[in-house]
């Protein structure tokens, strides 16, 4: 019993010491995506690169197939997540930058 009482007394410890490390991985990465609607009217108003664009670039990062492209908010920033089908099947994610177009550094976990 005694023995159990330390691991979860253990498991608890590991789990909240790794709490900060997780909290502050989200805060310096919030990405939150726009829906179709949202996507075409953040396009209007903000003047962003067209989806094309972004699909070239990222094509340039990485060769493969563009299977998906989804414009994100990046803490403040516009990105396309585009999702790229390379041609040893695995999907990577690859970041562009919405207003000029340059290739960002992988998600963590692409």
């Amino acid at each position: 019993m005694t023995s159990l009482v330390r691991i979860m007394g253990a498991a608890l410890t590991l789990g909240v010491v790794g709490l900060p490390h997780v909290a502050q991985a989200t805060e310096t990465r919030l990405r939150t995506c726009l829906s179709a609607g949202e996507t075409r009217e953040t396009l209007q108003t903000m003047k962003l690169l067209p989806p094309y664009r972004a699909v070239e670039e990222a094509g340039r990062g990485m060769p493969g197939e563009s299977v998906g492209i989804k414009l994100c908010r990046l803490n403040q920033q516009m990105v396309y997540d585009v999702t790229i089908l390379r041609h040893d099947g695995h999907l990577v994610h690859m970041l562009v930058d919405a207003t000029n177009g340059t290739l960002m550094p992988p998600r963590p976990g692409s």
